[in-house]
């Protein structure tokens, strides 16, 4: 279907869901780092990675996971968490692990001059972004490789109950994910803080790994507008019970819009 899969932030944790649809999956640059924005990745594509995570723009934050140094390019505020090993001192983790950085870059900037056929993935739990934005995002793309065929899949994560498959037209998909109830009290956990499960379970409709049942934005509208029309039509304790049902869907119709719009 895809010549290349790549994941395009917001931070590492889309590979690690990539693994339960695809067998092999290889590690690009952004596969290392976090807080990469949709303005980030557009930049760096269309100035082909130049000044792109130089080595005198990083600085050390702390010990991060006690195996790996939590780094920062000082120009972008791009973290970088599992690239410099703590078994050295700062700058000799720098000295010997940077020249990883460019490797990746190469990697990731020749996979995307040889492929035709790219889905871009970008799972965000840090920024906003309206649908316009988005859909302007992918044309910006698109226009940088005009010969390409470009497909984009967004997972976005909102405090919403249920995964819902928001928007898919012209190669552009979107999910909206819920954050997880004990993100709070487990913001390390990789499981909990990604929403794994939910993420994971989007990916796999996606790649037709298997059939969840997502439930879409115009099946939501669909079933509004039914209860609204039998709160209408119906009496007693029936019209009470469709009342509620489209408060329910109401509600959930108000919070997908305000998300998507960006506020």
């Amino acid at each position: 279907m895809y010549d290349l899969v790549l994941p395009i932030g917001e931070r590492c944790h889309t590979k690690e869901a990539l693994k339960s649809v695809l067998s092999d999956f290889p590690l690009y640059i952004f596969d290392y780092l976090e807080g990469v924005s949709l303005s980030i990745i557009k930049n760096t594509l269309s100035n082909n990675f130049n000044t792109f995570l130089l080595k005198e723009n990083i600085d050390f934050i702390n010990n991060g996971d006690g195996k790996h140094y939590y780094t920062v390019d000082r120009t972008t505020d791009i973290r970088i968490s599992h690239i410099f090993k703590c078994n050295l001192d700062e700058k000799a983790s720098l000295e010997s692990f940077y020249p990883l950085i460019p490797r990746l870059i190469n990697k990731t900037k020749t996979m995307i001059e040889q492929s035709s056929r790219i889905l871009m993935i970008h799972c965000n739990d840090e920024f906003t972004y309206n649908l316009e934005e988005i859909k302007s995002f992918s044309k910006d793309i698109r226009t940088l490789y005009p010969k390409k065929k470009i497909d984009f899949l967004f997972c976005l994560y909102n405090n919403i109950n249920d995964v819902l498959c928001y928007y898919k037209k012209n190669g552009i998909t979107i999910y909206i994910i819920p954050i997880h109830k004990q993100k709070q009290q487990a913001p390390s956990n990789l499981e909990i803080w990604s929403n794994m499960e939910a993420l994971t379970k989007c990916l796999k409709e996606y790649f037709c790994v298997s059939n969840n049942d997502i439930i879409t934005y115009a099946t939501i509208k669909r079933r509004y507008y039914f209860f609204k029309l039998l709160s209408k039509i119906t009496f007693g304790k029936l019209r009470k019970h469709y009342k509620k049902k489209r408060k329910e869907l109401k509600s959930k119709l108000k919070q997908v819009r305000k998300f998507l719009k960006g506020k």
